[in-house]
């Protein structure tokens, strides 16, 4: 939860999604044959971050990304699992 995260760290977190927003594809999207509105490819999400954010390491990109998870900023669809 945003209480849980240090000032900065949430500052580079609202960063990091607001960016996500605006760089990678979001639309209605099927999975275990249910619609989900507003989604995007996780995958797709990694490989940003770790462009952008992460010096091109995946392993960090899913690091970021399963912190703005934690932080309730993203989630998957049926709230599963963090990022992979």
């Amino acid at each position: 939860s945003f209480s849980d995260i240090k000032q900065s760290k949430l500052i580079e977190l609202l960063a990091l999604c607001n960016s996500l927003k605006e760089n990678i594809v979001v639309k209605d999207r099927p999975y275990h044959l249910k619609m989900y509105q507003s989604c995007f490819l996780g995958s797709e999400a990694v490989s940003y971050v770790a462009k952008a954010f992460a010096s091109d390491s995946r392993a960090k990109a899913i690091e970021k990304l399963d912190d703005a998870i934690r932080a309730g900023m993203i989630s998957h669809v049926t709230n599963e699992h963090m990022m992979e």
